[in-house]
């Protein structure tokens, strides 16, 4: 049976994998493995490494993939990855942080996954460009949350793309339509923005 996926990355080589490039001027991301992560209380999804962000204010991070995301007007994709939002997160009410960012050229976001603190609770949220469809978490250095966005990029016209928001493998509130959307040339996972003062 062939291979179904476009893109697979674990990290268990202590790098960047298959995607093609990482910005981290702050040097907020890495890749730990499984006894770095076990001193702070955390372990890999998978395997023996995980991707780390270790939130520092307006500091902003990302590994990008510029080809295996790629999906023409009314082409769809699907993004599937887990999360773990640690205990130690700290967001002041009403910030906003994308995680994951599936973008157009510039790059502009046309479908995002992000956590926010919602007036003292903490949220995972999807949408075209911020939260749309929330889903209140708890954050803890033992509970990984599976992602998937279900994406249809707008055709042109009208604006009828769509994206379903799924955690766990459940749906996250209704799906989301209307997005006016571009083509999808790249995606890039990490703190991508809205990191702010005072976040860690």
């Amino acid at each position: 049976m062939a291979f179904p996926w476009l893109h697979y990355s674990t990290f268990d080589d202590e790098t960047l994998q298959n995607f093609d490039s990482e910005t981290d001027a702050s040097s907020i991301l890495s890749f730990p493995d499984y006894r770095a992560l076990a001193g702070q209380g955390f372990a890999p999804w998978q395997g023996s490494h995980a991707c780390r962000l270790r939130l520092s204010g307006t500091a902003t991070a990302a590994l990008t993939e510029t080809g295996d995301w790629d999906t023409a007007a009314a082409g769809r994709i699907f993004t599937w990855f887990p999360v773990c939002i640690g205990a130690d997160l700290t967001l002041a009410a009403g910030d906003t942080v994308i995680l994951a960012s599936l973008d157009s050229a510039g790059p502009v976001s046309e479908a995002v996954v992000g956590v926010r603190n919602n007036g003292g609770v903490y949220e995972l949220f999807a949408g075209e460009t911020g939260a749309t469809n929330t889903l209140p978490i708890t954050r803890s250095n033992k509970r990984w949350y599976q992602i998937e966005l279900d994406t249809l990029i707008d055709s042109g016209v009208p604006n009828d793309g769509t994206i379903d928001f799924y955690v766990d493998g459940a749906p996250v509130g209704a799906q989301i339509t209307g997005p006016d959307q571009a083509a999808i040339t790249q995606f890039r996972l990490g703190a991508v923005s809205g990191t702010a003062a005072g976040n860690s």
